[in-house]
């Protein structure tokens, strides 16, 4: 089964390179952008993070038409990306988002819900051997490790900068889902998957080829 890494096509309007955004459970006028920090669900990587049921996605761009992209811990999606995520056998949590500028102003006339993929929901499954990657050289030395250990005994989780290509070491039969590597940030889909998003005409949204990983890791260069 053939698998492709999800990235936005950041040439469209309404598909932002960054969301410059912030969640928040409350909108102030006075602070309409405060920190994403002290709420019960920002602490870092918790894997028992709850959500709040609604919070605001409250946004410096000027609009947003797309279906899917990646933030924060997350990834924004709209109802219809939603929809055709619940036909598969993706495990998420999701909250339902008020988007507004920073200003109060209407940005989008499209539903959003952000989702968050626990990490111990990804998937094992890269094949180090068969796939060509960079190591993190940098990452490596301010860990205080030696980069010829690291190949010796294969320890490559967190230590891999970016991807020329990637090889999956077992078949996966999953449609979506996160693949567990620290370097690749966006959702993994089938072919079948990807079939579905193009029939149904998903807004801003690129298929990488496992094998074309250096156009998706190349601003890590």
């Amino acid at each position: 089964m053939n698998h492709y890494l999800l990235k936005n096509d950041y040439t469209k309007a309404g598909v932002p390179p960054i969301l410059n955004a912030v969640l928040a459970e409350h909108f102030n006028e006075k602070d309409p952008m405060p920190p994403m920090a002290g709420y019960s669900w920002t602490k870092t990587r918790d894997p028992n993070r709850e959500y709040p049921k609604d919070l605001f996605l409250i946004s410096k761009d000027k609009s947003y038409k797309f279906d899917y992209i990646k933030f924060w811990e997350g990834y924004v999606i709209s109802k219809k990306f939603k929809e055709k995520i619940d036909n598969f056998d993706l495990s998420y949590k999701s909250v339902n988002l008020k988007v507004i500028g920073w200003k109060n102003n209407k940005i989008t006339e499209k539903e959003y819900f952000f989702i968050d993929v626990p990490s111990s929901n990804s998937i094992d499954c890269i094949n180090y051997d068969e796939s060509s990657f960079e190591l993190d050289k940098q990452m490596i030395e301010l860990r205080g490790l030696k980069e010829s250990k690291i190949i010796k005994e294969k320890n490559y989780y967190g230590n891999i900068k970016a991807y020329d290509s990637l090889v999956l070491s077992k078949e996966i039969k999953n449609n979506i889902f996160r693949v567990k590597d620290n370097t690749i940030l966006d959702l993994v889909c089938s072919e079948n998957f990807k079939q579905e998003l193009l029939n149904d005409n998903i807004y801003g949204i690129d298929f990488i080829s496992f094998d074309q990983m250096n156009t998706y890791h190349n601003y890590f260069r």
